[in-house]
């Protein structure tokens, strides 16, 4: 049995082709070699007024002796590898100097936060730079939490008169 895809004899119990990996079509062969030797048997009935030709009845020696030999030996040329798609403009990794231009902004005070803000939650823009502001938000809200927690520890201690401060008592 030879595959359909990639034109490579396969076995005839295959189920997939080890080449191509594509699907062997058992059945579908089956039903095709019948109604194209039913269509064969039709045109050689067929009276040459009605459509028929010569051609039809009497296939060249070599075809009939090899049927899509012509399509094998196509399919066997090699072709040149096809490009492979390009991801949409938002999908495409950010470069090394861009995560360095993007670390070197975040260090400004308040502009690290309105740009976090405005990558993470922008309806388009690229996905890299939109997950990096995103953890950057989580990270802040964890940082300012804890210093809120420490804060408030602190204050209690002093209060309490548990820790001194200045070194008054």
């Amino acid at each position: 049995m030879i595959c359909e895809k990639c034109g490579e004899p396969i076995a005839q119990d295959a189920l997939y082709c080890e080449n191509c990996g594509a699907r062997a079509a058992l059945q579908a062969d089956a039903a095709q070699n019948a109604a194209q030797a039913r269509s064969a048997s039709a045109r050689k009935s067929m009276p040459l007024d009605e459509g028929g030709s010569p051609e039809q009845e009497n296939p060249a020696p070599e075809d009939a002796a090899r049927p899509g030999r012509k399509r094998r030996r196509a399919k066997r040329e090699k072709m040149p590898p096809a490009d492979p798609p390009i991801p949409p403009e938002d999908m495409i990794p950010l470069t090394t100097g861009q995560c360095v231009g993007i670390l070197l902004a975040l260090c400004v005070p308040v502009l690290n936060l309105v740009l976090m803000l405005k990558w993470a939650y922008a309806a388009q823009g690229n996905e890299s730079r939109r997950s990096l502001a995103r953890a950057g938000l989580i990270l802040a809200g964890v940082c300012i939490g804890a210093s809120i927690v420490v804060l408030a520890a602190v204050t209690f201690a002093v209060s309490m008169g548990l820790v001194s401060v200045g070194g008054v008592v």
